[in-house]
């Protein structure tokens, strides 16, 4: 009984395979996996920079986009196009063309059509031109796609490749790449149809000279021969070099098809919309083959490209690029430079040609199977891939076998990449590349080991002998024996070779303090007698004096971020990369002043050894909650107030106390549960009265305040236990590049940096990223500054100083952002204020009494009220 609707397969009866399809035409069956077809994937997978395909990563012009967008809102230019392509557009092209063929009065009729992409029209001049088994002269290297067009309309390419004139092991110009003419000859056949030049060449870079052009000609015409001049790239040549068109040599108009590519001319590669302009009689076998493979090429976007053409001129568009395009080509050959590495300096498109015969891949590498059997160059790209994060092309695809071997030394990079974030991108990455080299000495051990060094606390001098000159006065203390020396081979307590460790090495065996002058030593050694000779005028107003300065560092900051992320003001929509960049200069300022660059400053201090150990559980916990909270404080300004931001990060006492407890740095006591409710009831009025709440806003500065007690619970266990870091200077140095680093990678996921340098007004150019920059780095100075007087303020100051600094500095902070900000405050908010602020004074009045010594004397306080956040 049959089963209506159902088929009987061949497979069922065992004749044909599961396995078996349907047979693959002859005309693609021999094609293998493309190079963009791996490349790509890859780069998207291993998240690299991919320096390969040929598109842009940053938009058109902005009239060009405003151009499509009314385009599409026209219904008239969503309709079918003529197949020769919109009159507008062919117009435009005649009218921007007409002086680059020599003042030839073009008909925008019968001698331009408009295609999809350069790459379109050419497959309808061979689709037009070829019968099955004629031969098509490529020069190599060459784009690949060339190839596919020629076959699949039947016909035969033939290669020629271009040869290196001189040391192709040195860093030569485009220009040495040169064609045997004679070579070219020899080639013809009575079979032989075309000749396919292009120039600005891909990937060479090669602007071809009027004297090899016209050699070229000569050989088409002594042989009747169809000239196909791919110029997508003739607006993007470097000066003093010229782009010369074949077309306009003597008699060579009535044998050459000039193509250009909207993409290429205007960033619009996806657009695909190109064009072909040569004599009536040519251009209409195009057509007529192309009116049959695609009718006709996208409408809304031909006007746009027409738009783009006609406001060119006015905007200066095609001379700026260039401009532009050749500081992103130096940039990148200076890296180049740097790394030794050999390249071919291209004359015009936007590729470098880079030797890589230098780079020497470990023996093994395991590469997979469809790279393992191409050429070197496909496993030189991989492993640059793989290994350093960057995309490049190996240009072998660009070869026919037989000469493939030409090519295996080399990978093609773009450089219009760079283009996309202006020079910002190239600063950026200068300056992470610097905090990463200093950052890897560091780890390494390297470069700071031969350091002079200073002896800081005088408690510690007891191994050595030191004089110590403080006014009129002299302190000395001689050791019974000599410190131990620095040695390679020393561990710390629990065995940890010193070589896996970052060693703080011990200085000279006497150091006399008033030698060379020391701001911040000096300062910490007052600071440390003292506290050995009691309270005095003298140390309450030095003490003063940095609360001062704190005031004015950590205020200015505060406006400072509220105007650089506010919506309403500069809106720089990337807060935890500022914060990033903040801290990355912290790190290089630090290493400096480590390095001893400027001892009238700073001269590093000698501590005890900070292991490995130490450093991973507790140097980098502490950088990681500063991080964090760092980065969700900087992005609540972008959703709410600087008051309202202010009175909710009052809240991190509560949290200080919370993880106290926690650590056992606190006991629990009901009167400290108390200044919790307090803190808490004031702070839920200050929400419930605020006139413009956002939730995403305080969640973000809520979590500030929880992130706030983690980091001053750890950062407090760290100052303590940690000697090798008891002053900022040293403390910043350590934690600065991982915080620098855990910023980076949450601006990476949460803000898309390389996005907004793209899209944003603030990196629209050259001179407005730099300025940017410059103002991002202004923000680091001021959270630098802020931050040393805070920990001096940490190790120095009484309790009575910081309750009076925390309380009234966010009285400051609020009242400066209604006057300023105009910000909106309701009785409410006030309210909840107050009773936020008498839960603070509580919390500070009971650490008075608890760290009140028998002396009379204030002891440090490892927890206050005080807030860092950059």
């Amino acid at each position: 009984m049959s089963n209506k609707g159902s088929f009987t397969t061949p497979e069922k009866n065992g004749i044909i395979k599961p396995s078996q399809h349907i047979k693959k035409g002859d005309k693609v069956a021999h094609f293998e996996q493309d190079v963009w077809s791996i490349f790509t994937p890859l780069a998207a997978q291993l998240n690299a920079v991919n320096l390969g395909q040929g598109f842009m990563n940053f938009p058109p012009p902005d009239f060009v986009k405003e151009a499509a967008k009314n385009a599409i809102m026209d219904n008239e230019c969503n309709q079918y196009s003529h197949p020769k392509g919109r009159i507008r557009l062919r117009k435009a092209l005649a009218k921007a063309y007409e002086p680059l063929f020599g003042n030839r009065n073009l008909d925008p009729e019968m001698e331009i059509i408009v295609t999809a992409g350069a790459n379109g029209g050419m497959y309808a001049i061979f689709a037009g031109y070829l019968d099955d088994g004629d031969e098509v002269i490529l020069m190599e290297p060459f784009f690949d796609q060339y190839v596919a067009n020629i076959t699949m309309n039947g016909g035969v390419p033939v290669y020629i490749p271009l040869r290196v004139e001189g040391d192709s092991n040195s860093t030569i110009s485009s220009a040495k790449w040169t064609l045997d003419i004679a070579e070219l000859r020899s080639k013809i056949t009575p079979r032989t149809k075309i000749i396919v030049l292009n120039t600005p060449h891909n990937p060479v870079g090669k602007v071809f000279s009027r004297d090899e052009l016209h050699e070229i000609g000569q050989v088409a015409i002594d042989y009747n021969l169809l000239i196909i001049s791919d110029e997508v790239y003739d607006r993007l040549y470097f000066r003093p070099d010229t782009h010369e068109r074949i077309a306009n040599l003597p008699g060579m108009w009535e044998r050459t098809i000039t193509v250009g590519s909207g993409g290429k001319t205007f960033g619009t590669t996806g657009w695909r919309v190109g064009w072909l302009i040569g004599p009536a009689i040519l251009i209409e076998t195009a057509l007529a083959a192309h009116t049959r493979i695609l009718f006709c090429t996208n409408s809304p976007l031909q006007e746009a490209i027409a738009i783009g053409f006609e406001k060119a001129d006015e905007n200066q568009y095609f001379d700026t690029q260039i401009v532009e395009y050749g500081r992103k080509r130096d940039k990148l050959m200076r890296v180049f430079d740097e790394l030794g590495l050999p390249y071919t300096i291209p004359q015009g498109s936007y590729f470098i040609l880079v030797n890589t015969s230098r780079i020497k891949i470990p023996p093994g590498y395991p590469f997979p199977a469809i790279i393992k059997n191409r050429p070197k160059d496909f496993q030189t790209c991989y492993w640059l891939a793989k290994e350093i994060g960057v995309v490049g092309i190996p240009p072998s695809e660009f070869y026919s076998p037989p000469n493939r071997h030409l090519a295996v030394d080399y990978a093609r990079f773009a450089f219009f990449y760079l283009i996309g974030a202006s020079n910002y991108n190239v600063f950026f990455l200068l300056y992470l590349k610097l905090i990463v080299r200093l950052f890897l000495l560091v780890m390494a051990d390297q470069d700071i080991t031969h350091l002079k060094t200073f002896k800081q606390p005088i408690e510690r001098a007891k191994s050595t002998k030191m004089t110590v000159r403080h006014g009129s006065t002299s302190h000395s203390n001689s050791p019974n024996s000599s410190p131990r020396p620095h040695s390679a081979n020393n561990s710390d307590s629990l065995g940890i070779p010193s070589a896996l460790m970052i060693n703080l090495p011990l200085g000279d065996s006497k150091i006399t303090l008033d030698r060379v002058p020391n701001v911040v030593q000096n300062f910490l050694i007052e600071q440390d007698l003292k506290q050995q000779s009691g309270i005095t005028w003298r140390m309450v107003l030095q003490n003063l004096s940095l609360i001062g300065l704190w005031y004015f560092f950590s205020t200015a900051l505060s406006f400072y971020n509220k105007y650089l992320m506010g919506r309403n003001k500069f809106n720089l929509k990337l807060p935890i990369f500022v914060s990033a960049i903040h801290t990355g200069l912290h790190f290089l300022v630090t290493y400096a002043l480590m390095r001893g660059t400027c001892p009238a400053v700073y001269r590093k201090p000698e501590g005890k050894t900070v292991s490995r150990k130490s450093y991973i559980t507790r140097v980098i916990p502490t950088a990681i909650a500063a991080a964090l909270e760092i980065s969700t404080s900087n992005a609540s300004l972008v959703f709410i107030t600087l008051t309202f931001y202010t009175m909710v990060k009052s809240s991190a006492p509560i949290w200080v106390l919370c993880f106290a407890f926690l650590f056992r740095l606190e006991q629990v006591r009901l009167s400290l549960i108390g200044i919790i409710l307090v803190i808490s009831f004031g702070v839920i009025l200050t929400v419930a009265g605020e006139a413009k709440f956002n939730l995403l806003g305080f969640l973000l500065v809520f979590g500030s305040g929880i992130l706030s007690g983690l980091r001053w619970s750890l950062t407090q266990m760290l100052l303590q236990k940690e000697d090798g870091l008891n002053n900022p200077i040293t403390t910043l140095f350590y934690v600065s590049p991982i915080m620098f680093a855990c910023m980076f990678i949450l601006s990476l996921i949460f803000e898309d940096p390389l996005e907004q340098f793209s899209t944003s007004e603030h990196f629209r150019d050259s001179e407005t990223s730099i300025k940017t920059f410059f103002l991002m780095l202004a923000g680091g100075f001021l959270a630098f500054f802020m931050t040393l007087a805070e920990f001096a303020l940490i190790q120095n100051t009484s309790t009575v100083t910081l309750s009076v600094a925390g309380i009234s500095k966010e009285l400051l902070v609020i009242t400066l952002s209604v006057l300023i900000n105009k910000d909106e405050i309701t009785y409410i908010n006030v309210l909840g204020l107050v009773i936020s602020i008498s839960g603070i004074a509580a919390y500070n009045y009971y650490k008075i009494k608890a760290h009140k010594d028998r002396k009379g004397k204030y002891q440090q306080l490892p927890l206050n009220k005080i807030d860092i956040s950059d």
